[in-house]
């Protein structure tokens, strides 16, 4: 159906018949103006938007008022609508301003009277009545005797947090569930939830899931998302309340409008259906966080909660004093895995240590120790401990391995380098010395007199000298072409800038490891380490975790053990933020080893 535009073909007329004016009427005065509110339909149904109209009726130049908040509907402003019309003759304007409304529950509301000052004169309109009704669930509960009415928009869309435990030890795994229950509604655009959860460390929601279920006798369309916490510190917390924000689609009341000139006109024109924001809120959780028992707490004991086991194994067990021996220990079981450190080796004299290398793999951590016997004499490698605390059975326990026997022998005899210099030997003339070599006669003629530097081509330096100002060219041409390549090439700039900024954030970093400032320094360590990739693989720095390491660096030919370090590095800035107590000056001299060990790597990796 072709769409006709009424109101434009009328000005049209108008001006063809010369009963428009092209000059605007002056602003009316107050007392001329009158301030009408109408709505587009007095019943609505949840589910289904309305519009509400703010006229002045004599002028074309008042703005948008203000709206208070309305009882019972979200209102959102659509835009102004001007409209001039000719009577006997005489001309008259308007302005209205068209706001959607969405209702949020079922009752009778009373919209207005509305009150708005412009310029120094008041404006006061009329008020409306407006019934919302829910046409659902009044066929649902004819369906189902017992079924709750809903009345509420709240009952159709709303968000519930529950904590997998009410009571807790520090470290300990809490699993947290936030659901977001949807019926008999549109809604889209849904954004993870975020909640407030001070005193918590907080992992990364995994895949949310998808399902449908019946809560007090009505089918929902539920979407679950799924956390990790634990507590850092103990004492009486509350969890939430958890916020989630998305769209819910309104489909629009139909008006007389649709009846005259066809449904399809209309929502080809302004749309069937209206997008609202909503953004529903769960309630709060109070949990209750534990400090570990003082009694029977080892030596050793790092802060590590779940439930473990240890294993260990050592290779080779047959080497040559200053060979390595890789000492492999491997944490495996359910718990918070975030704060299991390496164990502890009982002692260690005759060896020379190296820090230990983790790897996250699923349900078990891995250590991996570099030990280098210095002599023959050592005949075994220390036994290790590992120390947990248990929260299901509230005890510590500390899993010990034993000595390992290993053969250690002498290493082969080297021969001793020796710098052979060359004799200095004076060179005797040999043979009749001959004559004029070493007296130079005067001559009896001065021969034929030459003018030296007559001719400036036969000159060297007068040559070389022609070069300057092609060698000056060749380098402003190099310079522009530079210039123009670091403004147009970002990848080409960002990468010749990588090693100077890191270089700055080494320094950084060193001054508060002197300092011996834990927060500061893995803050710059984090800054440096993540600015340094972004720039070196042209990536967007702000979005840089341990993820990246995984999804994005992979494929950059890096070692897998530089890939380790790195998210050694920003597991250890993580847990520095939480508990910048557990980090001394000899975690925090590993972490900034390990800084310059990749950058210098990458540095010496081509492109």
């Amino acid at each position: 159906m072709k769409k006709i535009n009424i109101p434009a073909i009328f000005i049209c007329l108008l001006a063809a018949f010369g009963l428009l004016s092209t000059t605007v009427p002056g602003t009316a005065a107050a007392d001329d103006i009158n301030f009408e509110v109408s709505v587009e339909s007095n019943i609505i149904y949840l589910g289904r938007g309305s519009q509400l109209n703010l006229s002045f009726q004599g002028a074309r130049d008042i703005p948008r008022p203000e709206l208070p908040g309305i009882d019972g509907f979200q209102a959102q402003y659509i835009g102004p609508s001007t409209r001039m019309s000719i009577v006997n003759g005489k001309m008259s304007s308007s302005v209205t301003h068209v706001y959607s409304l969405i209702p949020l529950k079922a009752g009778k509301f009373k919209i207005g009277p509305f009150s708005f000052e412009y310029k120094g004169d008041t404006y006061k309109s009329n008020a409306v009545t407006v019934e919302v009704m829910d046409r659902s669930a009044n066929a649902g509960s004819r369906a189902q005797g017992r079924q709750k009415t809903q009345t509420d928009l709240k009952d159709r869309v709303f968000l519930v947090m529950e904590a997998g435990k009410s009571t807790a030890y520090v470290n300990e795994i809490v699993p947290l569930t936030i659901k977001l229950y949807v019926n008999s509604l549109r809604m889209r655009d849904i954004q993870y939830p975020e909640f407030a959860h001070d005193g918590f460390s907080a992992g990364e929601f995994g895949e949310p899931r998808q399902y449908r279920e019946y809560k007090d006798g009505i089918n929902y369309n539920v979407v679950e998302f799924s956390v990790r916490i634990f507590g850092m510190r103990p004492g009486d917390f509350t969890i939430g309340p958890a916020k989630l924000k998305g769209n819910i689609t309104v489909k629009r009341q139909r008006s007389l409008f649709d009846d005259a000139f066809g449904h399809d006109s209309l929502s080809g024109f302004l749309g069937a259906y209206e997008v609202s924001p909503i953004e529903p809120a769960s309630g709060k959780s109070r949990l209750k966080i534990l400090p570990f028992p003082d009694k029977g707490a080892p030596d050793d004991f790092k802060g590590a909660v779940g439930d473990f086991s240890f294993s260990m194994d050592v290779s080779p067990k047959e080497v040559k004093a200053g060979d390595p021996v890789t000492l492999k220990m491997i944490i495996s079981g359910e718990g918070n895995f975030d704060t299991v450190n390496s164990p502890t080796l009982k002692q260690h004299e005759g060896f020379k240590v190296y820090e230990p290398q983790a790897k996250q793999e699923g349900s078990r951590k891995v250590f991996e120790r570099i030990l280098i016997p210095l002599s023959d004499d050592i005949k075994e490698i220390p036994g290790v401990a590992f120390s947990f605390f248990n929260p299901a059975k509230g005890e510590y326990r500390t899993i010990s391995k034993k000595n390992v026997a290993i053969k250690v022998t002498k290493p082969e005899k080297q021969e001793n380098i020796t710098i052979m210099e060359a004799p200095l030997s004076a060179l005797k003339r040999s043979g009749r010395e001959r004559f004029g070599r070493d007296i130079i006669y005067i001559k009896e003629s001065p021969g034929k007199f030459k003018k030296r530097g007559e001719y400036l081509y036969n000159n060297t330096a007068f040559l070389l000298l022609q070069a300057v100002p092609l060698l000056i060219f060749v380098s402003v041409l190099a310079m522009q072409k530079r210039k123009e390549k670091l403004r147009t090439d970002i990848r080409y700039a960002r990468r010749l800038s990588a090693p100077k900024k890191a270089k700055k954030g080494i320094r950084e970093a060193q001054q508060y490891l002197n300092n011996s400032s834990p927060p500061e320094f893995y803050s710059s360590v984090f800054k440096t380490i993540r600015e340094y990739l972004g720039d070196r693989f042209h990536l967007p720095a702000a979005g840089i975790t341990a993820d990246v390491v995984d999804n994005a660096l992979k494929t950059k030919g890096i070692s897998e053990d530089m890939l380790n370090r790195l998210r050694d590095i920003f597991k250890e800035c993580d847990m520095a933020r939480y508990a910048p107590s557990e980090f001394g000056k000899t975690e925090m001299e590993a972490t900034f080893n390990k800084l310059k060990e990749v950058m210098d790597y990458l540095e010496r990796q081509k492109s």
